[in-house]
């Protein structure tokens, strides 16, 4: 008998070049049980003196414990003495503050920790929602293998596009209609966007390589009438997914989808990603209060990331003119990231071997990339790259496994100034991100 249900992200990428549909509530069950995946919840701050409250309580009770204790431990935590309703194990709490805890575990921590949520309000996804996520995995799939035909691999994109407008919706109160969706969507589509860079940062997301899935809780009639529109796609979805080649037709033929690209060459791809990062705007930031650590802090890994918050990001500064400064690659970033980017994961590959971390799937090689490169207050390049945290950081000093050999920071950064060289770069800076 046939599988009639993906087991893994992977395998619902599979599934689709097969023709077989994928039900979004399938995948955000597939999202819960991925590890990598980080999911933040985004907390009002009129919330947080509860949820300070709470970490105060976390904190008192893992005074003395080791992280692996902690992290086993199916003792309890009380949320009556603060105005909660209920029990959290202390196992689960170290996720909620850790921020590893799963989409199920945040909106059952929240709703208990603070009631006035569970009233009036639903959970669901607010930066990528778990249909843009089904669309943008297909998307991703079929980059290589290219099942799908020219026509309908342009429907996804526009569907993908008109999903995008039904999650940036705030407010009911004057929100679009599928009327004006689909006009928005034929204005788009007229602008022949190429979105691959928008639906690949999505697809990171989903596969643990870079950023997070962000939850929100939303008003009750808001995320009722957005789910509406959303089955709406869906149906859509589905019906090209299955090879269905009158569905999309039926509901958007008036949108000329002629102009819809989802892929570019590498250099249009980096140009793409530095211009959208030295553009995009910031919002303003809310501390929480962070666990204490455990006994064993020196042998044990640090939080990777902050819960609740969103993750801080530093503005660049515009240094002034330099005309001295401006010659020669050096000053020409997208040049030199383009460089990094096409080389640097054969360079570590190359680098590897005792005493630094030994080459045995390669995995560790491919998944480093650069992200950016900024420029310090002296003037100098500060080159910014990513890496396969897991399970690689334990190796950096610091971490659980940390040693100065296998610090996989010692290996990049050897590995970006031998690129660099080639570019005759005097003195510049690495950072991981």
């Amino acid at each position: 008998m046939s599988q009639l249900k993906p087991r893994s992200i992977e395998e619902l990428q599979k599934f689709a070049l097969e023709r077989r549909f994928t039900q979004s509530k399938r995948l955000r069950k597939l999202i819960d049980r991925r590890k990598e995946i980080k999911q933040i919840f985004e907390l009002d701050e009129k919330y947080y003196k509860e949820y300070n409250k709470f970490v105060d309580i976390y904190n008192a009770e893992i005074e003395g414990k080791t992280q692996e204790e902690v992290e086993q431990s199916r003792e309890t935590l009380d949320f009556s003495s603060i105005g909660g309703v209920g029990k959290v194990q202390l196992r689960t709490a170290a996720k909620i503050v850790g921020g590893t805890a799963n989409f199920r575990q945040l909106k059952s921590f929240y709703t208990r920790l603070i009631p006035a949520l569970a009233e009036g309000y639903e959970f669901g996804h607010k930066n990528i929602s778990v249909l843009r996520a089904n669309i943008a995995l297909v998307l991703d799939a079929d980059a290589d293998v290219q099942t799908l035909t020219k026509r309908e691999r342009q429907q996804l994109l526009a569907l993908y596009e008109l999903i995008k407008e039904i999650d940036a919706i705030e407010d009911i109160t004057g929100a679009p209609s599928k009327i004006d969706l689909v006009e928005k969507l034929r204005n788009i589509a007229e602008a022949g966007p190429n979105i691959k860079a928008q639906w690949k940062k999505d697809v990171d997301i989903l596969k643990g390589i870079k950023g997070s899935i962000e939850i929100e809780a939303e008003y009750q009639e808001l995320n009722q009438f957005k789910g509406r529109l959303a089955a709406w796609v869906g149906e859509i979805f589905s019906g090209v997914i299955q090879g269905d080649q009158k569905i999309f037709e039926q509901y958007l033929s008036e949108v000329d989808i002629s102009k819809m690209k989802g892929s570019n060459d590498l250099e249009t791809d980096i140009e793409d990603a530095f211009s959208e990062y030295i553009g995009r705007g910031y919002k303003k930031n809310y501390k929480a209060k962070k666990p204490k650590p455990t006994v064993s802090k020196s042998k044990q890994s640090k939080t990777k990331s902050k819960p609740v918050t969103r993750p801080k990001r530093k503005r660049v500064k515009q240094a002034k003119t330099r005309p001295q400064a401006r010659k020669g690659p050096a000053s020409q970033p997208l040049l030199l990231l383009k460089a990094l980017a096409q080389k640097l994961p054969q360079v570590v590959e190359k680098n590897m071997g005792p005493p630094r971390l030994t080459n045995r799937t390669g995995r560790f090689a491919s998944s480093v990339r650069p992200t950016e490169i900024a420029q310090t207050p002296q003037g100098f390049p500060s080159i910014g790259y990513t890496y396969q945290r897991y399970p690689y950081e334990t190796f950096e000093v610091g971490g659980r496994q940390g040693s100065q050999d296998y610090d996989p920071r010692k290996l990049i950064d050897l590995s970006i100034r031998e690129i660099a060289a080639q570019f005759a770069i005097g003195r510049f800076y690495t950072r991981r991100e």
